[in-house]
């Protein structure tokens, strides 16, 4: 039995790749600046105050990876629905970065059932993270 294949859009495809790509230079930028203000700040900063700053930037830095997850677990949510209410993965519209097989009935259902599973727990990964940021900038003041 052949499947049905929707084709990988290459524009797409460029444009994940440069975005991934810029990604990793800014994480890398942020870890050797990091580093470089740690290494500095552990030589001038008295220990308790040194605490407060990292724990802050601990802080920040968790708010922000929750609002990734949350980001994450909309697009799941909302690709799940798509997925539903066309009856088929990927949804009727979507574009894909590699060559995909398309689903129907069952395993669409099933691919949707997935994708919101996944969702829930994005959600509640979210919340826990973002949680504990919260808790981390509270004890800050």
């Amino acid at each position: 039995m052949e499947h049905e294949i929707l084709h990988a859009d290459a524009r797409l495809r460029r444009t994940t790749v440069v975005v991934l790509a810029v990604a990793a230079l800014l994480l890398a930028i942020a870890v050797v600046a990091f580093h470089r203000w740690f290494s500095a700040a552990s030589e001038a900063t008295e220990v308790p105050t040194l605490i407060l700053h990292v724990r802050a930037m601990t802080g920040l830095a968790l708010m922000a990876s929750a609002m990734c997850l949350a980001a994450l677990a909309w697009h799941s949510a909302r690709s799940a629905r798509r997925t539903r209410a066309s009856g088929q993965w990927p949804p009727l519209g979507a574009r894909v970065v590699r060559d995909t097989p398309i689903l129907r009935g069952d395993a669409a259902r099933r691919r949707a059932t997935l994708l919101t599973t996944i969702a829930v727990l994005l959600t509640l990964l979210t919340a826990g993270v973002a949680a504990i940021g919260m808790r981390l900038l509270s004890l800050l003041g």
